[in-house]
């Protein structure tokens, strides 16, 4: 979408019904990687709204609403992980990994890189790194306090 003066506002824009109806927007206009995510109800009202990665995890404070609008909840999703977003990018440059940011070219399907924050049932948190280099997709775990390996997999690309 663009405003009146031809200026990308809105990179993706959703609209979907769930349990009630919602309009999602994504806007990654004044940043490639880092985008603002709202979720607005049926009749305009913001239910959510966050930080999200082009990549795929979210990160920062992200901010719940309730029907009327009115905060009811922040939940920061960066809390316990020292091994923070500049160091997974460092980590990802070291290591040759490839953090492609062109939209045109990719598909979120088909994204050669997906970067993940979880939470294990232990409650150890982690990032997953996987991205396909054309002939494998490998993966990294790594600790979210630490940056340390945890395990890495290596699977062959799926035949079409």
């Amino acid at each position: 979408m663009e405003d009146k003066n031809n200026h990308k506002t809105l990179e993706k824009f959703h609209f979907f019904r769930w349990k009630d109806s919602k309009i999602i927007g994504e806007d990654y206009s004044t940043d490639p990687i880092f985008g603002i995510y709202k979720e607005f109800s049926n009749d305009g009202i913001i239910r959510t709204k966050g930080m999200e990665c082009f990549y795929g995890f979210i990160f920062g404070n992200w901010f719940y609403y309730d029907e009327k609008g009115r905060l009811i909840k922040t939940v920061n999703n960066d809390e316990g992980y020292e091994f923070g977003i500049e160091d997974v990018f460092f980590f990802c440059q070291k290591n040759s990994i490839p953090l492609e940011t062109n939209r045109e070219k990719i598909d979120d399907s088909l994204r050669p890189i997906k970067i993940l924050k979880q939470r294990m049932p232990d409650g150890k948190l982690i990032w997953i790194i996987s991205y396909a280099d054309g002939v494998s997709i490998k993966t990294y775990w790594l600790n979210g306090k630490n940056g340390k390996i945890i395990k890495t997999f290596l699977n062959p690309m799926p035949v079409e």
